[in-house]
């Protein structure tokens, strides 16, 4: 065996481009593998030229090579790869079972519900002809979302039964046209969920084997327009120890269900007004985006060096806790309301603006920004620390508000909001 780990990466998540890096420091050598090399040239030491989403592909091409020594993984397109990887190969990973279980949405509500984990009320369907009567069975307003979705791709709130018929046919025809990776496996299969119109959190935890370690519980940012595009999170979350109690017990709960067994994992949670919690799904991989970022600051746990030492078979431990007294973190991103091209960034002015730790990049100047449902990334984001979740959360939206009104950050306008 070879010291090559194999680092997956579907090429979304700007905030894991130090990931190659920390790979290194531990020992590995990271070989990417992607459908292109870019800004990686000079971060890896090997790159194998594949679609990270689509096993076959992947599989054929590691066949060519030395037996690797590890996958590691933190994208939810890229899970089923990593596990038919660790089957094929014996090394640490998800199990192919429990990837497909995590990654279909339909099986895992299903083995939610023989657990008894509360979810919301919901309806497969494959129509839009299918519209009214789901509607009827899980009352309005719905969600719509891709039974193998991820980042929250084609998923919108409908306040009607005939507004939920024409979004069914649009995205069927977006999707047929586009053919996404990470909903290859959705078979035309869609969800209508019951929207629950309470605050959303998330559970980061670790598992080893039977033992379940909870890190962190993030709570989310508000949601505004029918569209779910994540606005930022913040940690410790603004609830009673006892309601975060609740969260974390559901979620080892989840977590057995589902029958994961190794690796960090990211459980999405939704109230309804009344308080009681709903879990929405459970990812067998680190949540994306600015999670960890922020779960460092506030807890001192890296979730990336976790995911490191998982696929090197480690069974590392972690001391929950502040990494300093009163330390809490948040993160902003912003989504303009109208598409454009972005003209300027100024990240080492945004790095100024106060409280802010780290600024996440997402677009370059050049590129476009678009809007649901044509597309859904931020052009970039702030994360903060604060002596309080309510300072840390205050400096972030500050620090995305300066990034506008101080033309930190510029873009030209393309075409008017639809949203």
């Amino acid at each position: 065996m070879t010291s090559d780990f194999l680092f997956l990466d579907p090429g979304a998540d700007a905030t894991r481009r130090d990931i190659y890096d920390r790979g290194r420091a531990v020992g590995m050598r990271v070989v990417l593998v992607s459908r292109a090399l870019t800004w990686e040239r000079d971060l890896v030491d090997d790159w194998i030229e594949a679609d990270p989403t689509n096993p076959d592909d992947v599989m054929a091409k590691v066949a060519a090579r030395s037996t690797p020594a590890g996958v590691v993984n933190c994208s939810e397109s890229c899970l089923e790869t990593a596990a038919q990887l660790a089957s094929s190969y014996s090394l640490p990973g998800p199990r192919v079972v429990t990837a497909h279980r995590c990654r279909d949405k339909i099986v895992m509500g299903e083995l939610l519900a023989r657990a008894d984990v509360s979810q919301a009320r919901r309806q497969v369907v494959t129509s839009a002809d299918d519209a009214e009567a789901a509607v009827k069975a899980v009352g309005v307003p719905v969600v719509l979302k891709p039974s193998t979705g991820v980042a929250s791709l084609f998923t919108v709130r409908c306040e009607t039964a005939a507004e939920l018929r024409t979004w069914l046919r649009e995205f069927t025809a977006q999707i047929s046209a586009r053919r996404p990776a990470p909903l290859r496996q959705m078979h035309g299969r869609w969800l209508v969920e019951q929207y629950l119109d309470g605050p959303a959190f998330s559970v980061e935890s670790l598992v080893t084997g039977d033992a379940v370690q909870h890190i962190a519980v993030c709570e989310k940012g508000p949601v505004t327009g029918p569209f779910f595009r994540e606005i930022g999170h913040s940690t410790p979350p603004r609830l009673a120890a006892g309601k975060v109690s609740e969260l974390t017990e559901i979620a080892a709960r989840a977590i057995r269900a589902l029958g994961i067994d190794w690796g960090v994992t990211h459980a999405e949670f939704k109230f309804t007004s009344a308080g009681e919690p709903h879990l929405l799904e459970i990812a067998a991989r680190m949540g994306g985006g600015s999670i960890r970022q922020v779960v460092c600051l506030a807890t001192g746990v890296d979730l990336v060096e976790l995911t490191l030492r998982l696929a090197l078979g480690q069974r590392p431990g972690v001391r929950t806790g502040t990494s300093a007294d009163g330390i809490a973190a948040a993160s902003r991103s912003l989504y303009p309301p109208r598409p454009g091209r972005l003209i300027r960034i100024d990240t080492a002015g945004l790095s100024r603006l106060p409280g802010v730790t780290a600024v996440n990049q997402w677009l370059r100047p050049g590129e476009s920004y678009r809007i649901p449902p044509d597309g859904y990334s931020e052009v970039c984001g702030v994360v903060t620390v604060g002596r309080t979740p309510d300072t840390a959360i205050r400096l972030a939206d500050a620090a995305i508000d300066a990034a506008v009104r101080e033309g930190l950050v510029t873009l030209q306008s393309t075409m008017a909001s639809t949203e």
